[in-house]
């Protein structure tokens, strides 16, 4: 008997940009004024630089997120 089981999507770690729910966030990086921004203005903060808004702390408050280029802080 073949059995075949689904393949599990690989699941992001992280909530990125619009993936983001919280409505004011904690946002840090670099080149950036740290601080509590709403999400519509973290969000165009990150687009500005070409970067992405990145949740790195979800249950703290307001959450933490971070402007950096996903795809170089996922490969580590």
């Amino acid at each position: 008997m073949d059995r075949r089981y689904p393949r599990k999507q690989k699941e992001e770690l992280h909530q990125i940009n619009e993936r983001i729910k919280a409505p004011v966030v904690r946002v840090v990086g670099e080149n950036i004024t740290p601080g509590i921004y709403n999400i519509k203005e973290a969000l165009t903060l990150a687009e500005n630089l070409e970067l992405d808004l990145v949740e790195i702390s979800p249950t703290a408050n307001p959450p933490v997120c971070k402007v950096i280029d996903y795809k170089s802080f996922s490969m580590n």
